[in-house]
């Protein structure tokens, strides 16, 4: 994801172009059939994310944190390459 977007950036200077707002939708999970039904959906889950994630006893707790820190990855990121950004997100029921 983060070669895309620098290529992107390149793309868009080199044709002196703006860049478009990029939207980036979140969907934290904390079951197994979860992550499968994500990714039956086209989610791409990294596997260090889904083990670690699953892995732990306190799941609400590390899918917060491992979505605030992709949210702080990509927020700077986005910063750096000066692209605008809209991010959404999904909690689900599971999480409540």
């Amino acid at each position: 994801m983060i070669w895309l977007l620098r290529d992107y950036d390149e793309a868009c200077k080199a044709g002196n172009i703006q860049p478009a707002r990029l939207i980036f939708t979140f969907a934290p999970f904390g079951r197994k059939d979860t992550a499968h039904f994500l990714k039956w959906l086209g989610v791409e889950i990294p596997e260090g994310t889904e083990k670690r994630v699953l892995s732990r006893s306190s799941v609400k707790v590390t899918v917060c944190l491992v979505t605030l820190h992709f949210h702080e990855d990509f927020t700077y990121l986005f910063f750096l390459l000066g692209v605008r950004k809209g991010i959404s997100g999904y909690l689900s029921r599971e999480l409540l």
